[in-house]
C-alpha cells in the first residue's frame, strides 16, 4: 500500500468516525418520530412480515433495544449502519484516475452530507435504512461477481439480495433494474443459483403474506390507489429535488446524460438511478408517490457523482461550491431538529409531554385510539404502556388491525381518546389539552361476521333493499347491541371512488346479544343514497360511537339515477 492511500484511508475512517460521532448527537437529542415508533412497536413482537413492510426494520430495532432503552434503543443499530454503507459504497467508486485520492474523498463526504434522505436514514430508523445498506451491499456483491465467479460472491450476492426483500418492496425493483441493464445474467448459472438461493431464504415472508391474506401487496397496490390528478404528476419533481437536495439531484441528473459509462457496473448504477426516478413518477397516475420511495438511489448516484468529479474539474468546482454550500442550510435544519423551534405540526418535537399527560389520566388502565397509527405507538413508546387502535371504514388499516389487541381489552375499563359525544370530558394536564372518557366495559365489533347473498348487479337510486343477512359473532366474548356505554346497530355500506355511505336501515327483530359462535339470521332493508351513477361497492357494518367497521366482504353493485 502507497503513502498517499495510507493517508486516504486514515481520512476515510477518521471521516466515518466524525459522520458517527455527529449522528450519534442527532439521535440522543432529535425526538423519536411517529414512524419509528409504529416500527418499535413491531419490533416487540417479531414476525416474518409486516402490514406495511417486510420485517428487516423490526430486527434492526430489536436488536437496538437488547442494549439501550429510549432512542438509542431504536437507533441504535441505524447509527452503525449507515457508515458501513458508506464504507462499501466509496469502496465502489472509481480509483482509476489521476485525481488525488484526498480530493476524491472530499467530493465523496460534501456529496454524501448534502443527500437530505440520504443523511436523515442515519438517525432516524426507517425500512430504508436496511434499504440503503443492502443495495450497497448487492452492488458491492455485483461489482465483485462480475470481475471473478467464485462461490463466496455468488453467496455474497444472495444475501444482498434476500436482504433487499426484507428490508423494502424498492429493494425488488433495485434487483430487477439491475438485471434489465445485464439481461446475460438469466443465462448465467451462478447468477440464477444465487438467485434461487435469495428467494428460497425469502420464503418465509412471502408465506407470512398468503397466512395473512397479501396485507401488505393490498395496501401498496390496492388500498394507495386514488383517481390520476395533476397534482400528483406535477409535485413530484419538485419532491425529489428535496429528497435528493436540489443541487445534487441537478447534479445526478448532470451525469446521467453527460458521463459515459465504461463498463457493465456503471451501467447497472445508471439503470438503478433512472429506473427508479421513472418508475414511481409513472406511478403517480395512481396517486401520490412518497419523496422518499426512491432514496436507494442515493447510492449509484453517489458512486457516478464522484466519478464524474474525478475526470471533469467544472463538475469537482460545481460540487465544491453549490453542494458544499448547500450544507450550510441543512446544518442549520439538523440543529433545529434537535429543538422546540419548529412547527409543533411538524411532529419533530413536543409529542412526549402530550402522551404523558394522558398516561396521568389513564394511570394504569388501557388506553384506546382511533384514527393513525401514530397515536398509540408513540403512547406505547413514551410510557411502555397498554394500548390500542380501533380502524373503522373512514380509516386506513394497519399492523394493528392484523394484531387485533382490542380482543384482549374486552369487558375491561378503558381510557378512549378523543371526542364522541356528550360522554366526552376535557382534561388539561400542565399546557397539553385533549379530550376522552373512561368506558368501564369495553366491546369492539370487528368480530361480528355478516354474510349476505341474493344480491343483484344493478340497483336504482332510492331503491328500497331487502336482503336477508347472517350475522355471526366470532369472538371470545358474548356481544352487547344494546350496551350501556357502546351500544351498536347494523348499517349498509356503499362505497367507491371519493364515496363512503353508511346508512342506517330497520331490522326485522330487536337483537340484544350475541354470545360467541352464536349466528341470528334476519331481514335488513335500507335505502340507498342519491348518489353519482356508477360502480360501486355494497356490504355491511355493525358500528358504535367509536366508528363503524367492515363485517362483511363488499360486492360490486352499479347504481343510476
Amino acid at each position: 500500500m502507497n503513502k498517499s492511500k495510507t493517508i486516504t484511508n486514515y481520512h476515510l475512517y477518521l471521516g466515518l468516525l466524525i459522520w458517527l460521532s455527529i449522528n450519534l448527537i442527532q439521535t440522543i437529542f432529535t425526538e423519536i418520530n411517529p414512524d419509528e415508533a409504529y416500527y418499535a412497536f413491531w419490533a416487540e413482537r417479531l414476525a416474518f412480515g409486516y402490514f406495511d413492510h417486510p420485517p428487516m426494520v423490526s430486527v434492526i430495532i430489536r436488536i437496538s433495544s437488547l442494549l439501550f432503552d429510549g432512542n438509542l434503543g431504536v437507533r441504535l443499530v441505524t447509527l452503525i449502519l449507515q457508515p458501513l454503507t458508506m464504507l462499501i459504497t466509496w469502496k465502489l467508486c472509481d480509483t482509476n484516475n489521476n485525481m488525488p485520492l484526498q480530493k476524491r474523498l472530499f467530493i465523496f463526504f460534501v456529496t454524501a452530507s448534502a443527500m437530505t434522505m440520504f443523511i436523515a436514514y442515519g438517525f432516524f430508523t426507517t425500512p430504508d435504512v436496511p434499504l440503503l445498506f443492502f443495495t450497497s451491499l448487492f452492488l458491492y456483491a455485483y461489482k465483485n461477481f462480475l470481475n471473478s465467479k467464485k462461490i463466496h460472491n455468488t453467496l455474497l450476492l444472495t444475501l444482498a439480495m434476500a436482504g433487499l426483500v426484507y428490508s423494502k418492496y424498492q429493494g425488488v425493483i433495485v434487483i430487477i433494474l439491475l438485471l434489465l441493464s445485464n439481461l446475460r445474467l438469466l443465462k448465467n448459472p451462478q447468477f440464477l443459483l444465487s438467485a434461487t438461493m435469495a428467494f428460497i431464504l425469502s420464503l418465509p415472508h412471502f408465506f407470512w403474506q398468503i397466512k395473512n391474506n397479501f396485507p401488505s401487496f393490498q395496501y401498496h397496490l390496492v388500498g394507495r390507489s386514488k383517481e390520476f390528478n395533476w397534482s400528483y404528476f406535477f409535485e413530484y419533481i419538485p419532491n425529489q429535488l428535496a429528497t435528493f437536495n436540489p443541487f445534487v439531484f441537478g447534479a445526478m441528473i448532470w451525469v446521467l446524460f453527460k458521463y459515459r459509462v465504461s463498463n457493465l457496473f456503471e451501467r447497472a448504477l445508471v439503470f438503478i438511478i433512472t429506473g427508479l426516478i421513472l418508475f414511481f413518477w409513472i406511478c403517480t397516475y395512481k396517486g401520490h408517490a412518497e419523496p422518499h420511495w426512491t432514496v436507494a438511489a442515493s447510492i449509484p448516484a453517489l458512486i457516478l457523482i464522484v466519478n464524474f468529479s474525478s475526470i471533469n474539474e467544472g463538475f469537482f468546482n460545481y460540487i465544491k461550491r453549490f453542494v458544499g454550500a448547500s450544507l450550510i442550510l441543512i446544518l442549520i435544519i439538523r440543529i433545529l431538529l434537535m429543538t422546540n423551534l419548529l412547527p409543533p405540526e411538524l411532529e419533530f418535537s413536543g409529542k412526549k409531554a402530550r402522551y404523558l399527560a394522558i398516561e396521568k389520566i389513564a394511570e394504569n388502565t388501557p388506553v384506546v385510539f382511533t384514527g393513525s397509527f401514530q397515536s398509540p405507538s408513540l403512547y406505547h413508546f413514551f410510557t411502555g404502556k397498554t394500548t390500542t387502535l380501533i380502524s373503522s371504514l373512514s380509516s386506513r388499516q394497519t399492523q394493528f388491525d392484523i394484531w387485533k389487541n382490542e380482543r384482549q381489552l374486552q369487558g375491561k375499563k378503558v381510557f378512549l381518546v378523543g371526542e364522541y359525544g356528550k360522554q366526552t370530558k376535557e382534561y388539561k394536564v400542565n399546557s397539553e389539552i385533549f379530550k376522552g372518557f373512561f368506558i368501564q366495559s369495553f366491546q369492539s365489533t370487528r368480530d361480528l361476521n355478516i354474510t349476505f347473498q341474493d344480491v343483484k348487479t344493478n340497483y336504482a337510486c332510492n331503491e328500497t333493499v331487502k336482503m336477508l343477512i347472517e350475522i355471526e359473532n366470532n369472538g371470545q366474548f358474548p356481544v352487547l347491541f344494546h350496551h350501556p356505554e357502546l351500544p351498536l346497530n347494523i348499517a349498509a355500506i356503499i362505497s367507491g371512488k371519493n364515496v363512503l355511505e353508511i346508512i342506517e336501515g330497520q331490522c326485522s327483530e330487536d337483537i340484544l346479544s350475541l354470545n360467541p359462535g352464536e349466528k341470528k339470521k334476519l331481514l335488513f332493508s335500507f335505502v340507498l343514497p342519491r348518489i353519482n351513477s356508477g360502480a360501486y361497492k355494497m356490504g355491511y357494518t355493525c358500528k358504535n360511537i367509536i366508528g363503524a367497521s367492515l363485517n362483511s366482504r363488499l360486492v360490486n353493485i352499479s347504481l343510476s339515477q
